[in-house]
């Protein structure tokens, strides 16, 4: 059993998410970014232009995925001297003699200066919801920030996201609750998807801890007991297996009732993001304005006169990480950068195969288990890389 292999996602074969990423960004970004100034690459200026743009917003997006995944959270303190992951803007990375770990401030530094030189040059509206627009930049820009925990600016650039898209599904109108799913059907673009990227896992069933969650919804926070989370709606798949809830996941959109934008990024994700950081800074106000549009398309009966904002601060923030969970509740790489990055514990109960005892397992806040060990491949091809601490 290598623990390399199998925490990375791959079992012995097939690719690694290290891989693919790193797939994406040499032979797809990267040639696209060296092509274009070679003008090796035909079209209007202008298509070039949005091209490269859109190339360096998509590399920009596979490197925060990396870093975030495969080394430590950002610490302003250690960021200079943090091993993070390998930065290349060469389209032939597996040639290059030298691939050892930049450091977490280098990465964040390529991630902010493809994203400062494509958003001017992306376009309001992409051809395809595939691919990066304006407001998706700025969005990933005020991710990169709030994982800086740079407050301020993640709010001027989500501001900027919003300004140009806070549209959302309305679910409240929309599920079907005796189908589970939307009528209109969701396809892979519309409203609330800034830029659509999703997976092949086909479902996920529902921590109990979870469904509780949802099944509480706004009680804490002065809706009535009528304001309920029509998401519950969308989750209810009893069947002979499953007699609670679970989550489907379909991959091809176009063919389908309903495509999740798993991967990507949406209205909903900037609404948060402006939430916590109002929350941080104590402005309750600005929390309820930038949520009321997706409160309103996730609960049945909410009353937005009602809403009571904790006025401590701690427990305001509490309040949209709850959100978060519950909107991102198939985006699991989501979560589980929000809890590594905000140092949370969690413990579960499970069943120890060797004993049959129901045991409680705790994952500590900034365990080194929280990033991801380097794939054992990566490690062998290249033993000058060293592996991430705690992982052997």
């Amino acid at each position: 059993y290598d623990r390399s292999v199998n925490a990375s996602g791959n079992a012995g074969n097939g690719s690694t998410f290290f891989q693919s990423m790193y797939e994406r960004i040499t032979k797809i970004a990267n040639t696209i970014i060296y092509d274009a100034g070679k003008g090796k690459i035909e079209g209007s200026s202008t298509e070039i232009t949005q091209l490269v743009a859109q190339a360096k917003a998509y590399r920009a997006f596979a490197y925060f995925a990396l870093i975030n995944l495969y080394a430590k959270p950002y610490n302003a303190a250690t960021a200079a001297t943090d091993g993070g992951v390998p930065v290349r803007t060469d389209s032939y990375v597996e040639t290059l003699p030298n691939p050892a770990k930049s450091s977490v401030a280098d990465v964040y530094t390529l991630i902010e200066t493809d994203l400062r030189e494509a958003i001017p040059d992306l376009p309001e509206a992409a051809k395809t919801a595939f691919r990066f627009n304006k407001a998706a930049g700025y969005a990933l820009k005020a991710k990169v920030h709030l994982f800086k925990k740079e407050f301020d600016d993640c709010i001027s650039a989500a501001e900027e996201a919003y300004k140009l898209n806070h549209q959302t599904y309305d679910l409240v109108t929309r599920i079907n609750p005796e189908k589970h799913y939307p009528e209109p059907a969701i396809y892979a673009s519309g409203e609330e998807n800034l830029v659509f990227a999703t997976n092949q896992t086909t479902y996920f069933l529902l921590h109990p801890d979870l469904i509780a969650l949802f099944e509480k919804g706004l009680a804490d926070y002065g809706q009535g007991e009528d304001v309920r989370d029509v998401r519950l709606d969308l989750y209810q798949q009893p069947n002979k297996a499953v007699k609670d809830y679970q989550f489907t996941l379909q991959y091809m959109p176009v063919a389908l009732q309903y495509a999740t934008n798993s991967v990507g990024l949406r209205t909903t994700e900037v609404m948060l993001m402006l939430a916590e950081c109002y929350a941080r800074k104590g402005n309750n106000d600005k929390v309820k304005e930038y949520l009321e549009p997706y409160l309103k398309s996730r609960y049945a009966n909410y009353n937005s006169a009602k809403l009571q904002i904790p006025q401590d601060v701690t427990e305001a923030v509490k309040f949209v990480l709850k959100e978060r969970r519950k909107e991102f509740v198939y985006e699991e790489q989501m979560n589980w950068l929000d809890m590594k990055r905000t140092g949370a514990s969690v413990s579960r109960k499970a069943k120890d195969e060797a004993t049959d005892e129901i045991k409680t397992y705790t994952l500590e806040g900034n365990d080194y288990r929280y990033t991801f060990p380097l794939p054992a491949d990566y490690e062998l091809m290249y033993n000058n890389v060293p592996q991430n601490p705690g992982w052997k």
